[in-house]
Parts: structure tokens; C-alpha cells; sequence
């Protein structure tokens, strides 16, 4: 029984403590901290092109292990020709 009591005056004291701890920075007449100082960049333009692909794309006809009537399951990986 007495480890229950223990418990709640335990919790309402942190709570109690907590609430003060919140209200008083909250209400606090202290000034603030200055602003951090910031550095501004230049500005960055990227310019770019697309490429064509340079390898042929992988598809399930290359390997027929992977065909659609072989009654394999899962994910089927394809060789690139």
C-alpha cells in the first residue's frame, strides 16, 4: 500500500515541478536570446541535360526462367542482354 502512496506523491510532485518550470520560463521578464547570425550564399543556378540511357532496359522476355508460364512466384530479376 505504501509503495502506491509513494508512487502518487511522487508523480504530483514532478508534475508540480514541471508545471512551474514551464510557467515560469513562459513568464519570464529575462530578454531573449539574440538572433543567430545567418550567412547568405550566393545564388546557385544548375543548368543540366538529359542523357540517353546507355544500357538496354532488363525485361522478363530475356530470361526464361521468369517467363509468365514458368509458375515462378516473387520478384523476378532479368538479365540485361
Amino acid at each position: 500500500m505504501i509503495d502506491r502512496l509513494f508512487t502518487l506523491t511522487l508523480t504530483f510532485a514532478i508534475l508540480a515541478g514541471a508545471t512551474l518550470a514551464v510557467g515560469d520560463e513562459f513568464f519570464s521578464t529575462q530578454p531573449s536570446q539574440a538572433a543567430p547570425i545567418v550567412a547568405e550564399l550566393p545564388r546557385v543556378v544548375v543548368t543540366g541535360e538529359v542523357q540517353p540511357a546507355s544500357t538496354a532496359l532488363a525485361s522478363a522476355e530475356s530470361n526464361p526462367q521468369f517467363s509468365a508460364d514458368s509458375g515462378q512466384k516473387g520478384n523476378a530479376t532479368a538479365r540485361v542482354q
